[in-house]
């Protein structure tokens, strides 16, 4: 599987880990970034299209940068599973406890189970 390949499933994003270990060097991720062929969305995830993100990316975007066994949670899952009428416009991702972020994307909350 390519890198086209992922940042399809993973609705044009992909990250930065991920495009090393199919053998795409920082050089090329410059590059691409530099033509405005692909985004910077964040320090660890590339767009590898451009213009404004949908309300699925922004939920995609915020769990690859979290990593390992990050997953949207609170209202932002209950709308992916079809809660209506209660729509709020920053996305929550819970990441496991005692995993250290750096300040949230702009939009997502990062929550932890145990509150922080």
């Amino acid at each position: 599987m390519g890198w086209r390949d992922i940042a399809h499933a993973q609705q044009g994003l992909i990250t930065r880990a991920q495009l090393h270990a199919l053998g795409v060097t920082r050089g090329m991720i410059r590059h691409r970034i530099s033509t405005d062929r692909w985004v910077a969305r964040s320090s660890l995830v590339i767009g590898t299209t451009t213009g404004e993100l949908t309300r699925a990316q922004l939920m995609r975007l915020g769990v690859l940068h979290a990593g390992g066994a990050a997953m949207v949670g609170d209202l932002t899952a209950a709308e992916i599973g079809g809660l209506r009428n209660w729509h709020r416009d920053e996305i929550t991702v819970l990441v496991p406890q005692g995993r250290e972020l750096g300040p949230p994307l702009e939009g997502s909350a990062s929550s932890r189970p145990d509150g922080r």
